[in-house]
């Protein structure tokens, strides 16, 4: 939705007795519909309603009746109806002082127009004003201040006659409508009427949509805390505090305090959770509350990842840094200082840290997230029991080690209450109700009365009755189900039940499986399909989880019960990270996992963007959610769109969505358009301009300059048009998007105007639908492309003719074409009907895009692996006729050439020398019989690609040496791992002289630099070797190239490190040199000349390569074993990171960034280095990395995590090598 629509003005002409006219304006707030003030359309005999009038192009009217009126609303029916728009959006205003920026456009007397054939009309007026909220008390009106007209010339008229009846715009609701002006109080107020909660009802009833109109005052913070509270009141704060005000007191004097933590620990039942609840609920003035409840009786509630997702909105609603650990700084500060600039003092809470479950390697403690370093108007208050010693994750400097602890004495009243709950519980744990209080305890929580009817045998009515009476302290009732009402209760009744707890858990499972017998039928309970796994997960059940992960017809109910596959994901995930977590990770498993998840995946790879958001405009906010988050893929316009949508509605919402957009130039932007709807114009270009995909920055600086062109604001909108000064094509688009803006406020001559000024090749004006007859529409889209039929299906729609925009997404291109434009047809018509208030055409339209959805053919995670790739598995996992079956699949003979040589590569590796032998002398008269004139030259090249490292290994010198030379330097990275695996063995001698066979000194100087930078790690005195032979082939070269080769050589030899600089420096021109700072700083940090490496580094300390260079040179130091250099060198490459615009770059900082980590013993560290890389290629990339080296444990870990992520080809390859029946599982149906 934008803000108002200029088309969409109305003016209201009324002819009463007599023929007396009175005019007035309106809006059109629905397709038939206008909103006006009711002393305008007062004593009327015929009213007429005019949009675009007076020779605007599409100029319509219409007659129009009253069907609605309260006090000065009044909206009317108008005949004809008009095409479909749009439902306008309302809102309300909150009783606190406020200034609010609002907008009206209407046809006020002053702008009285007179032509030179004396014809008169009323041009349209833009009111730019504030409204101040709590003027006008008493009247109970609203008082606009906006500019006053230049001349007021009848003071028996106001000049503002003629503008009663206007929209009143705060953003794009509606929040009152113009009534009245008071000559009183001057030229520049106006007074509004304002709507009330019953006419708001009124007016939604009849615009048929849900009765929300949210305070337009609310901030999106604001919302956020709204809904924080609301939660923790419900679920953990007290009805009452009771004899806490010493306490009370104590937190608000140390809120005004210089001291910085305050630490309370106490035993369980002391009543820490309900006096820091009541606090939070209730802080003292001047104080703004962050918090976070950490408990195991909710779901979701113990680790460091809800904390995250708990605080970070709290402190940053807006945070887009896709690392949210390296985010959470940030915020920390932020967030403070936000609290300061309007006098209050920013207090975290944290309560229960001794209830924390993250304790194991894949995530760090919630203790180790509270600040290190305490903004000035921040302080902090814990929780815990007592004797909690410190997580070891918390670093040695953290002030967390230093605050004083302090004991909070036990509240009497808890006290009380856990003698008579604990009483009451060893009671009921001695009676027949025993089996009950065993399944609530072995269940985790969450069984519902029905689901302990079931597994009891007892009646719903006897349960009922036990569970609310002598039960009745001991176990609450909450929206999951029925659990214990305090931790140390849960924890007495598995201690007192002791093996019964197993016994129960074996009946729960019986329980599922009888379900399971049945292919989970509709009714299956909630709790066996929301809970029960993370019950497994939670007492490390894995084979209990691949039992409910890896069921196709669980995943169908559940995909029936929600909509989406949401919960289905979230089963593989938690079954993903407890294998993950065993000693050694089980391949096979982490395998079938990832396949089964790109299995769902595979269902999503055609769903329209816009679907999710159809699903919210038609009142469906959980389905729509749950298809954005089904999408596992990095394509963000599901989320980026359903985010614009929630937007109107729920800013905080709308943010939370954007924050899970993993692209991120697409999260970057999408972040600036909601700055921008939320009215920070500052964030949103300063965020527009970080945003480094060029064709995502062309399109949101599009958008903001429209933005603020339709704004009025002028100056606003050249800022984002000159962003794109350097590129013509691109300052077109934007300086179509500000005139396409104009013209839909109604200002046509700025838009012919800003047209104009296109420089060079103008874009084509795009049609306007509705001055196009259904004839020209179809002349002139028929024939187009895929997104011209589109546009022709929605210019049908918007003219209410949905039987031809459904024969437009019928049309035989479609039908022929990929499913997902197919369904994206009838998508993109069903958001249009949604928007325009079509809910019934809407579901139809959306009905037919899922149709198509789950009859387009889904993409196999096996047929992203070629041939060739599949020969070299099926050797690997023992299961050579498979791989024959395979060579011999094809009846292309230089095809089957191919395949032989990938058979005789995949049988040297697996050690069978003589089996490969015989494939390669069966080929090897024909490869070497090949010349470079030859046909498929394409095909001979990967021949020769697979014949090398198979003549290699099996001792056949000459065909590896006629075969490398024919894939060096194209396609040599294909072919380095084998080599270095070769030179590893110690065979440097043959791969010399092959090398030396390369035609220049420059290529064989590359050749072998590339050997010598692979070997360094395990062999630096081989590599060291290869280095210095690269520096005597190169030796009295000047040329570019060659001199950046001999510095990269000289960070293989640190002993040579300096004379290769200073050969360099001799033969460099000054400006050359200088454009090689950064591989001399390399070289001398080679050489362990870290003061000479930084001052070089000291005339570039501006650029933006400085965090690869610092990563570079902390890896360096990591080769020297000078471990504290490295980390120096690693924390400032971490603290530039921010700096880094570009993906890729950042991609490759963070490689080496992990590997130092890890090099430098921090494993968990690296592996969260890893983990908070946004785009999943370069995730699974890293982990890769990471993966060649370690532990098995790590090893295996990280090959996991790299399969889970996208199944890539090099992770498969080397879980198969690892664990051969890993292939099986990628290979089974």
């Amino acid at each position: 939705m934008t803000e108002v629509d200029g088309h969409r003005v109305a003016e209201v002409i009324v002819t009463m007795a007599g023929g007396v006219e009175r005019r007035g304006s309106g809006y059109l707030i629905r397709q038939g519909l206008v909103l006006t003030a009711t002393h305008v359309i007062a004593a009327a005999r015929s009213i007429r309603v005019r949009f675009d009038a007076d020779h605007i192009p599409g100029e319509w009217s219409a007659s129009g009746e009253v069907v609605w009126s309260a006090g000065d609303l009044a909206v009317l029916a108008i005949t004809p109806a008009g095409d479909p728009v749009p439902i306008a959006r309302f809102g309300g205003i909150g009783d606190r002082a406020a200034s609010l920026h609002v907008r009206a456009v209407g046809f006020p007397w002053f702008k009285l127009r007179t032509e030179s054939d004396h014809a008169s009309y009323r041009d349209t007026h833009q009111a730019d004003g504030t409204l101040a909220t709590l003027s006008n008390r008493r009247e109970g009106t609203l008082e606009v201040t906006v500019s006053p007209p230049a001349a007021d010339p009848d003071p028996r008229r106001s000049p503002w006659d003629g503008m009663s009846g206007a929209a009143l715009f705060s953003g794009d609701r509606i929040i009152g409508v113009l009534a009245e002006h008071h000559r009183s109080e001057g030229l520049g107020r106006l007074s509004a009427v304002r709507f009330d909660e019953r006419t708001l009802t009124e007016l939604a009833s009849l615009l048929g949509v849900h009765p929300a109109a949210p305070d337009v005052l609310r901030s999106p913070h604001e919302r956020t805390r709204h809904a924080r509270l609301l939660t923790l009141s419900n679920t953990i704060a007290p009805d009452q505090l009771l004899d806490r005000t010493e306490e009370l007191a104590e937190l608000a004097a140390f809120c005004a305090s210089d001291e910085l933590c305050l630490w309370w620990q106490a035993e369980p039942w002391a009543g820490k959770s309900a006096l820091l609840s009541w606090f939070v609920l209730h802080p003292p003035p001047g104080v703004e509350v962050v918090s976070f409840f950490v408990t195991r009786r909710l779901p979701g509630q113990s680790d460091s990842d809800a904390y995250l997702s708990a605080i970070l909105p709290q402190l940053l609603p807006g945070s887009d840094e896709p690392d949210r650990f390296q985010a959470l700084a940030s915020a920390y500060e932020s967030a403070a200082a936000r609290a300061a600039e309007v006098g209050q003092r920013l207090v975290l809470v944290v309560d229960g840290l001794d209830e924390d479950t993250g304790s194991d390697l894949s995530r760090p403690s919630i203790a180790s997230l509270l600040p290190r370093r305490v903004p000035p108007n921040l302080r902090i208050i814990l929780t815990s029991r007592t004797g909690l010693s410190i997580p070891v994750d918390v670093r040695t400097d953290h002030p967390l080690r230093t605050y004083q602890l302090r004991r909070l004495s036990p509240s009497p009243h808890a006290v009380d209450l856990e003698r008579e709950a604990t009483n009451e519980l060893v009671r009921v744990l001695r009676g027949p109700d025993r089996p009950v209080i065993g399944l609530l305890a072995a269940s985790g929580g969450g069984l519902s009365k029905d689901d302990l009817a079931e597994l009891t045998g007892r009646s719903r009515f006897d349960l009922a009755e036990q569970l609310a009476g002598v039960l009745g302290r001991s176990v609450r009732l909450t929206e999951a189900g029925y659990v214990f009402s305090h931790d140390a209760l849960r924890a007495t009744a598995e201690e007192q039940l002791g093996a019964e707890v197993a016994q129960r858990r074996r009946e729960l499972r019986a329980w599922a499986e009888t379900y399971q017998q049945r292919h989970w039928p509709e009714g299956t309970p909630d709790y066996l399909l929301r809970a029960y796994p993370h019950l497994l997960a939670a007492v490390g059940d894995l084979d209990g989880l691949l039992w409910c992960a890896d069921d196709n017809e669980r995943q169908d109910r559940l995909r029936a019960w929600t909509g989406a596959d949401q919960l289905a994901l979230s089963e593989l995930f938690l079954a993903h990270r407890l294998n993950t977590m065993q000693p050694l990770p089980d391949l096979t498993v982490a395998m079938r996992l990832a396949v089964r998840r790109a299995d769902l995946a595979a269902q999503y790879a055609g769903m329209p963007a816009c679907l999710p958001s159809v699903l919210e405009l038609l009142g469906e906010p959980t389905l729509a959610e749950a298809l954005a988050y089904s999408v596992t893929d990095s394509r963000p316009r599901a989320l980026v769109e359903l985010a614009q949508v929630v937007a109107d509605s729920d800013l905080a919402r709308a943010w939370s969505l954007v924050r899970h957009v993993r692209d991120n130039a697409e999260r970057i932007a999408a972040m600036a358009w909601l700055s921008d709807r939320a009215g920070d114009h500052r964030q949103a270009s300063a965020l527009a301009k970080t945003v480094d995909d060029y064709d995502v920055r062309v399109s949101i600086c599009a958008h903001l300059a429209a933005a603020a062109e339709g704004a009025g604001d002028y100056a606003r909108a050249d800022e984002y048009t000159e962003q794109m000064d350097l590129y013509p094509v691109s300052r077109n688009s934007v300086v179509l998007a500000r005139a396409q803006a104009a013209a839909g406020r109604g200002d046509r001559r700025r838009a012919e105007s800003l047209y104009r000024s296109i420089r060079g090749y103008r874009p084509v004006w795009p049609h306007d639908f509705r001055s196009m007859s259904e004839d020209e529409l179809l002349a002139e889209y028929s024939g187009g492309s895929v997104t011209c039929k589109q546009e022709l299906a929605v210019a049908f729609a918007a003219k209410g003719n949905y039987r031809h925009a459904e024969e437009c997404c019928r049309w035989e291109e479609y039908c022929r074409g990929p499913k997902g434009h197919h369904a994206e047809a009838y998508a993109v018509v069903a958001k249009h009907a949604a928007l325009a208030g079509e809910r019934e055409q809407a579901r139809r339209f959306v009905a037919e895009s899922r149709r198509i959805m789950a009859s387009a053919d889904r993409s196999a995670p096996l047929d992203r692996i070629g041939p060739i790739e599949l020969i070299l598995l099926a050797v690997a996992a023992g299961q050579l006729d498979r791989a024959r079956s395979v060579v011999s699949s094809t009846s292309d003979p230089e095809v089957r050439i191919i395949r032989r040589c990938a058979l005789a590569h995949a049988l040297a590796r697996q050690h069978e020398l003589t089996a490969a032998t015989a494939v390669l002398q069966n080929v090897a008269p024909t490869l070497l019989s090949w010349t470079d004139s030859s046909d498929s030259l394409i095909n001979r090249r990967t021949a020769y690609e697979e014949a090398f490292p198979a003549a290699l290994l099996t001792g056949d010198v000459e065909l590896a040496r006629r075969t490398f030379l024919a894939v060096y330097p194209d396609h040599y990275s294909r072919v380095q791992p084998i080599l270095v695996a070769f030179a590893s063995a110690g065979d440097l001698a043959t791969l010399r002289s092959m090398i030396h066979g390369l035609p220049t000194a420059t290529d064989r100087a590359a050749a072998l630099l590339d050997l010598a930078q692979s070997l360094r790690p395990r062999h630096p005195t081989a590599a060291a070797e290869l280095a210095r032979e690269v520096f005597a082939l190169l030796s009295g070269s000047r040329r570019d190239y060659d001199l950046y080769l001999v510095l990269e050589a000289a960070t293989c030899t640190p002993r040579d490190a300096h004379a290769m600089v200073e050969y360099v420096r001799s033969v460099a021109s000054a400006a050359r040199f200088a454009e090689l700072t950064f591989s001399v700083a390399q070289a001398l940090a080679t050489a362990r000349d870290y003061p000479a490496a930084e001052a070089t580094l000291a005339s570039r300390s501006e650029d933006e390569h400085l965090t690869e260079i610092y990563a570079q040179l902390a890896l360096a130091a990591v080769h020297n074993r000078d471990l504290e250099q490295a980390q120096v060198y690693r924390d400032r490459a971490v603290a530039l990171l921010g700096q880094v615009p570009w993906d890729e770059r950042r991609l490759y900082a963070y490689r080496i960034i992990s590997e130092v980590t890890d090099k430098l013993g921090e494993s968990s560290a690296a592996d969260a280095c890893a983990s908070s890389i946004r785009a999943p290629f370069g995730q699974a990339l890293v982990y890769l990395h990471l993966a060649d080296k370690g532990a098995a444990g790590h090893v295996r870990r990280r090959l996991a995590e790299a399969l889970w992520i996208d199944l890539p080809l090099d992770a498969i390859k080397r879980a198969v090598d690892l664990e051969p029946g890993a292939l099986n599982a990628l290979l089974s149906p």
